[in-house]
């Protein structure tokens, strides 16, 4: 074969490459739902370990903060990625 001969891909490949954004969505769709639902738990997550371990620091608020920042900042990255993508 020539180095600059091409090869046709097979029928079904090509079919796999047409298709591939709807899984891509929809595994997208449920990391974002869960993301979603990740501030509230970390809130109970706070409020659990202030109730049971009473350690008098605010050491689990900070966490919980920049938990929280991080998890915004990256809903917003992957709502901005399925906006592009559906352009």
């Amino acid at each position: 074969m020539q180095p600059n001969q091409k090869t046709k891909a097979p029928a079904w490949l090509t079919e796999l490459q047409q298709k591939s954004w709807e899984p891509e969505v929809l595994l997208s769709g449920i990391v974002l739902y869960g993301m979603l639902k990740m501030p509230g738990l970390l809130d109970d997550f706070a409020y659990f370990y202030k109730t049971n371990f009473r350690t008098g620091t605010t050491d689990i608020d900070t966490f919980v903060l920049m938990m929280k920042i991080a998890i915004y900042w990256l809903t917003g990255g992957l709502i901005a990625h399925l906006i592009s993508r559906g352009i």
